[in-house]
């Protein structure tokens, strides 16, 4: 059972979340519109001329064709003039990705950026350069070559603005952006907590939620390390790539173990275990490795390489799916489509990559938001409900302890007493032996059944079959060739509510073998299947018309409450089958997935 203090603790959860987000919202939507009254000394820049970008053969307009370029060159040169005086002394900012950069003013260089590796915001400060001066810009690189994308993000960032003012256009511009990842990341955080809360539950799939919350905060740091202006913010590029790597590879690694729960073959799993500890492995060696080498460690393959294994973590969760013809609830069939979502995001940001050489962080942070707010709309639903749950069975607690003690007084009735004595009584002049035996197993029949009352939860199914033999040891002495009993146990290592058994029996012998002028038999079977116990109770007796009310007397109360015992306790089910004349058979199924150390799944993360 799911305790409410635990569900109010993670509505109290939701509730703060929900209160951050909205209180963060609200600040950087003032803050926007604050700097929208705040005069900003932060303009563009735009170059007007031409590019050459086969060593100065052939030349091209500046214009809305260069879109249409190749997407790739050895290197670019470009001429041309400002489209405004620069004022003496303002710095000027430049986004440069992967390139090599040099600016010359009348044949003088005022800019020489080197490092190619660094995806970053670098600035120079300029001279009172005029509209009329002669601008050149060699963009180069020691890859094989420029990316027509980077080209054009060159040439799009290019600011003369102080430090904060340019920090704080960025910001407004990517304010969305801004919100989506603190909605990310506090939904993970939420999902922490909540695993944190029922981590010692059985019934939950502890590992799928804690899994699920840091693959939600790794994604969210990552998303919120956008170079475009995170770099403006920190020049310490060699802790952002670090972080970069490390949340990047980290999310990898949580995904992968995230999917672990749609794993249903045990070699799988294994498998799945061997690939998570060979890419935190990989993960540890190139941090290592990072931080030897002083930054010139290239992650972009290893995160490709990372992504490669979650696509076969998802081959072997959806061939266990399909090997073994599993059935997805419907809750746990949106997480999944999130997830495969989620990977199809990787997948394009890889294909994108190799192609252009730069990431749409965009797609990545979509996919995030989406299986974000579908984990933690899974997450609120399946509390609420069982919150509800927790506070109806903290109703019926009282009605359960009355029904028990009931059921009890049920299979206690005098007529059996009284019935029961005399045989012994009369057993006591023929065959003392005979009676001391039966004393034995009255005096267990009657152990058990107040036993019963003390029970919580489900018992071995042994004893409760001990208990029923009791009973029909008695009521063989009493009706002798009239009752024949037949057991066929082949599955005896399961439980089940106590005096399930029991009544059933006792219903069949009063009800539907005694009326019977010759009597009858009784059978009891249990059986093993692959992912159940079976237990059948069939008699030859009367029967009765299962569509037509009981007549009076034969009161299935008793049976009634076994059933709602067997949902309630074992999440199981119990048919009953009747034909006037020819016998009853009840069928019970116990899955096995209520037996100990086989708690369900939990329907989010």
């Amino acid at each position: 059972m799911i305790k409410i203090d635990f569900s109010k603790r993670f509505l109290n959860s939701f509730f703060f979340s929900f209160t951050v987000i909205l209180i963060v919202f609200t600040v950087l939507v003032v803050s926007r519109g604050i700097s929208r009254g705040v005069p900003l000394e932060c303009e563009k820049i735009e170059i007007e001329g031409s590019l050459s970008y086969d060593n100065g053969h052939t030349y091209h307009m500046l214009d809305s064709r260069i879109g249409q370029l190749p997407t790739k060159y050895d290197n670019v040169i470009i001429f041309g003039h400002l489209d405004h005086d620069l004022v003496y002394g303002r710095p000027v900012y430049l986004f440069v990705q992967g390139l090599k950069v040099k600016i010359y003013v009348n044949g003088k260089v005022v800019f020489d950026h080197t490092d190619f590796s660094e995806d970053t915001w670098d600035y120079f400060v300029p001279g009172a350069i005029k509209t009329t001066d002669d601008i050149k810009i060699e963009l180069s690189t020691d890859k094989s070559y420029i990316y027509n994308v980077h080209f054009r993000q060159f040439l799009k960032r290019m600011y003369q603005a102080e430090h904060y003012d340019l920090i704080r256009v960025l910001l407004t511009h990517y304010m969305p952006h801004l919100l989506v990842c603190l909605a990310i990341t506090i939904m993970g955080i939420s999902i922490l907590i909540y695993w944190s809360c029922f981590r010692g539950v059985r019934d939950y799939n502890a590992e799928g939620l804690r899994s699920c919350g840091i693959l939600m905060i790794m994604g969210g740091i990552t998303c919120y390390l956008d170079y475009n202006y995170v770099t403006l913010l920190s020049r310490n590029l060699y802790f952002l790539n670090f972080l970069n790597f490390v949340t990047q590879a980290m999310l990898v690694i949580f995904m992968t173990s995230y999917m672990k729960r749609y794993v249903a073959i045990e070699e799988s799993r294994r498998r799945a275990n061997t690939i998570i500890v060979t890419m935190a492995v990989f993960m540890a060696i190139y941090m290592l490795d990072y931080i030897l080498k002083d930054s010139s460690t290239d992650f972009d393959w290893l995160f490709m390489a990372f992504v490669l294994a979650v696509m076969v973590m998802l081959f072997i969760g959806l061939r266990d799916v399909y090997k073994e013809g599993m059935v997805i609830p419907i809750r746990n069939r949106m997480a999944f489509d999130t997830l495969l979502l989620l990977v199809s995001g990787f997948i394009i940001e890889i294909i994108y990559y190799v192609l252009t050489g730069t990431y749409i962080v965009r797609v990545i942070e979509v996919c995030l938001l989406v299986f974000s707010v579908v984990q933690y709309y899974l997450l609120v639903s399946t509390n609420v409900d069982n919150y509800l749950k927790a506070k109806r069975a903290r109703e019926l607690e009282s009605e359960l302890v009355q029904n028990k003690i009931k059921l009890m007084l049920g299979q206690i009735q005098p007529h059996f007493l009284y019935n029961a004595i005399g045989t012994i009584r009369a057993l006591c002049i023929k065959n003392p032996k005979e009676a001391r035996n039966a004393l034995d197993y009255f005096a267990k029949f009657l152990r058990a059944n107040m036993d019963s009352l003390t029970e919580e939860g489900c018992i071995p199914f042994e004893k409760e079959l001990d208990h029923v033999k009791s009973y029909l040891y008695i009521e063989k002495l009493r009706f002798g060739e009239l009752l024949d009993i037949e057991f066929d146990i082949k599955a005896t290592d399961f439980e089940c509510p106590p005096l399930m058994l029991q009544t059933i029996v006792e219903n069949a012998v009063k009800h539907g073998l005694m009326p019977k002028k010759d009597g009858g038999k009784i059978k009891i079977s249990t059986c093993e299947t692959q992912n159940c116990y079976e237990i059948k109770v069939a008699d030859d007796g009367v029967g009765y018309d299962t569509d037509k009310p009981l007549e009076e007397g034969r009161s299935h109360i008793g049976v009634d409450n076994t059933r709602q015992r067997i949902v309630s306790l074992c999440h199981g089910t119990m048919n009953i089958g009747s034909r006037m004349g020819s016998g009853t058979t009840i069928t019970i199924i116990i899955p096995k997935a209520t037996m100990p150390g086989g708690g369900y799944e939990s329907n989010i993360g």
